[in-house]
């Protein structure tokens, strides 16, 4: 593995001290595999206060101190750092009743979720793999360290972590790991909803997530509460569907979740604390994505005044998704809206030749300013009126007039 200089460093600063150091988890999965990873855990024997005293408590955050994890900054990169520990009883399906400090790193990678983020590196001993992880990531399989159901009766995000990581990695998941993700899916109810959100957008933003989906319906039925009779056949129509989609969240979530529930989908999304941009975008793209489109320029210059530009190409990616038999017409949208955009034409207010100030010195006060600029922005979008200032005046007047 290559290692930055911020990491051998900090490696060798903690040895020098007589601990032990090794880079774990994604960092080492991730280098294995050929990926640049994203961030840098560690694992030590050091306690956290011996980490704070070797590195400057300027350095350190306590992040996560409680659980043994220091955060610190070197060279103005985060570096988790974490001691050696035992997990005592879980108690939620989620969080430790109690840890325990450990002086031996096996013992801290048995407690670990899957083989392949039990591997643990050291530039100077190399790989430690004691539940043979590398020969997983060979044979690209998700598997639990130990007993499935265990695993996932201590952490229930477990069951979601397996599902996102062969969505991501593109692996399989190994048999008795996949039995257990189906007994164990009720203790995902016990499960924050914002940390199975987090998956789930992980999940969904992977190049091919409907395999995962499809295999695990009966997950995603009890994360959506929604019965599994009635979405097998929607779901696994709709799941095939984002083969055809851009890796763009709201998009393939309302692609996703088209007609599975009496709830709208951004009911259900809200549920699980999607933002607020997320559920009102994925609210106009299902109100839009079965509505045919006519690709005439006034049609669609009202739509791009009702929508904006960014999600009226979302909606015709997810029509496109959905039917792809109506791809020439699509299309030819697509190229009435690129041409209305390329060449400026009006269809939103920001874009007349006329402001409220002009609507104010001619006299137009109140509610009337905001009735007047519709008024103008709809004869334009009609070809009533050009979209000059004069030519606006003037229409204008001819309302005032009631001509």
């Amino acid at each position: 593995m290559i290692l930055p200089h911020f990491i051998t460093k900090t490696v060798h600063a903690l040895e020098s001290c007589g601990f032990e150091a090794f880079l774990v988890g994604g960092s080492v999965r991730d280098s294995l595999l050929g990926h640049s990873p994203t961030d840098w855990d560690i694992t030590t024997s050091a306690e956290p206060k011996d980490v704070i005293r070797i590195f400057g408590e300027e350095n350190c955050i306590p992040t996560g101190i409680k659980h043994g994890t220091i955060t610190l900054l070197t060279d103005n990169q985060p570096v988790e750092i974490t001691t050696y520990r035992i997990d005592g009883n879980y108690l939620d399906n989620r969080h430790p009743e109690n840890i325990i400090f450990s002086k031996n790193i096996l013992e801290d990678l048995s407690r670990r979720d899957f083989t392949i983020n039990a591997i643990a590196y050291n530039p100077k001993s190399g790989i430690l793999d004691p539940f043979n992880g590398k020969s997983d990531l060979n044979n690209k399989i998700i598997r639990t360290v130990g007993k499935a159901e265990k695993r996932f009766s201590e952490d229930a995000l477990r069951i979601m972590r397996a599902l996102r990581f062969a969505a991501t990695l593109d692996f399989e998941i190994e048999e008795d790991t996949l039995k257990a993700i189906h007994s164990c899916k009720g203790l995902l109810q016990n499960i924050a909803r914002e940390r199975l959100q987090a998956e789930l957008s992980k999940l969904l933003l992977s190049p091919s997530p409907q395999k995962v989906l499809t295999e695990c319906l009966d997950v995603f039925a009890e994360i959506f509460d929604v019965k599994y009779s009635f979405l097998l056949d929607i779901w696994c129509k709709n799941s095939q569907s984002l083969k055809n989609c851009d890796a763009v969240l709201p998009l393939r979530l309302a692609v996703l979740l088209d007609g599975i529930s009496i709830k709208p989908p951004h009911i259900l999304l809200r549920d699980l604390k999607f933002d607020n941009h997320t559920l009102k975008t994925v609210k106009t793209l299902s109100e839009h994505m079965n509505l045919s489109i006519t690709p005439h320029p006034v049609l669609i210059k009202h739509m791009l005044s009702n929508v904006g530009e960014d999600t009226f190409k979302l909606i015709l990616k997810a029509q496109l998704a959905k039917s792809p038999e109506e791809f020439t017409t699509i299309k030819n949208t697509e190229a009435i809206l690129n041409n209305i955009i390329s060449t400026n034409q009006c269809y939103s207010l920001k874009q007349l030749a006329v402001c409220g100030n002009d609507l104010m010195a001619m006299g137009i006060t109140g509610c009337d300013i905001g009735k007047t600029l519709n008024a103008l922005l709809y004869a334009v979008i009609e070809g009533k009126c050009e979209n000059k200032k004069d030519s606006l005046v003037e229409y204008i007047i001819y309302i005032q007039k009631g001509l």
